[in-house]
């Protein structure tokens, strides 16, 4: 894994601003955040994305600054900070001690959320409908407490399940874990799992479909306080360091594919902001796939990836077809995507790139 390791960071679960002037740290957009986690677990420093007005943001986690370019030569700068997935704040000299604007204020809507499974599924994913989920005063108050109890870790996630689950789950609560769905060799504990915001083709695996062949994912945002990594396989189900804030765990501190929500704290540490439909079906009613790969990708990787979301049942056919010698990269990738599906092989593909 080739995480940033500034400063002793894992890749960084929220980014935070600060404008010239300013004594509050706000949030970076959520599209934003996915490309700066990427390309910090790819081992990279900077990342500039365009602005509607035809400006430019330029992030720089080293220097801890992210640049507004208004043309040539012309810029101004702002402070960067960030959590990392381990919960560790780095913020730079001498402004730690201003406030960070409460993750509620910071709203996600549906068209964000869509736009995020798209990019991250590689555009593959065959969307039917999104609709943002709207929680009652008791519940958010709930929500800001736990949030100032635990400390700033506010991550964002996804989460898949049956249909019935998901839905009742944005809506009223989460009515239980779903652990059970990744398999008990595979699961982090047992506890609730939600996918990182850049990896949805994870929980979009998971989720079961209706007699249509639609399931749905709910984009949440969750508090973890300091979560500690537990291995696959792990029958633990509540916080063991009672002298450490923290509502879960992971699967990897540095970089983690999966976080885990213990079950008595799933109904205050996670709130559901969006819900998202989708199609799971074959790859080929998509269109042609791929016939080449503009990077270098390690097959044996990608095959254990995978494995995070195939049933237990197919795993057998997966190993098939790695073993296999499918006679190019066209065939091969056909034949894993139509048993996967192309949106999930397209995400499995990008988690691999960062392994």
């Amino acid at each position: 894994m080739a995480a940033i390791d500034l400063f002793g960071s894992g890749v960084p679960a929220r980014v935070l601003c600060l404008e010239p002037g300013a004594d509050l740290w706000v949030d970076v957009p959520p599209s934003v955040l996915a490309h700066l986690q990427h390309i910090a677990a790819l081992g990279e420093h900077l990342f500039r994305t365009p602005l509607a007005d035809g400006r430019w943001h330029v992030f720089d986690f080293a220097r801890m600054i992210r640049y507004d370019e208004h043309g040539p030569g012309v810029s101004t700068a702002a402070a960067l900070a960030w959590y990392d997935e381990a919960g560790r704040a780095f913020f730079p000299p001498g402004k730690a001690h201003l406030q960070v604007q409460p993750s509620e204020a910071f709203t996600v809507d549906e068209h964000q959320a869509v736009e995020i499974v798209r990019t991250w599924t590689m555009g593959t994913a065959v969307v039917t409908g999104a609709e943002r989920c709207v929680k009652g005063d008791v519940a958010m108050r709930i929500y800001r407490d736990t949030e100032q109890e635990f400390g700033g870790n506010v991550k964002l996630a996804w989460y898949g399940a049956p249909p019935e689950d998901v839905q009742i789950a944005g809506k009223t609560l989460f009515r239980c874990p779903n652990w059970n769905l990744i398999g008990r060799r595979r699961a982090h504990g047992h506890g609730l799992h939600l996918s990182p915001l850049r990896f949805p083709h994870l929980s979009m695996g998971i989720a079961d479909a209706d007699h249509t062949g639609e399931a749905c994912v709910l984009l949440c945002r969750i508090v973890q306080g300091l979560p500690e990594a537990i291995h696959a396989g792990s029958d633990q189900s509540i916080n063991t360091r009672p002298e450490v804030k923290s509502s879960g765990a992971v699967d990897c501190l540095p970089n983690p594919s999966w976080y885990v929500v213990w079950t008595e704290h799933m109904n205050v540490c996670v709130v559901p902001l969006c819900l998202v439909r989708f199609m799971k079906r074959p790859a080929l009613v998509l269109g042609p796939m791929i016939t080449c790969s503009p990077v270098f990708l390690n097959i044996n990787k990608l095959r254990r990836e995978i494995k995070r979301i195939l049933p237990s049942s197919q795993l057998q056919d997966l190993d098939r077809y790695f073993d296999s010698d499918t006679g190019n990269q066209y065939n091969f990738s056909k034949c894993v995507s139509d048993l996967i599906g192309l949106d999930m092989f397209c995400g499995a593909v990008l988690k691999t790139l960062e392994l």
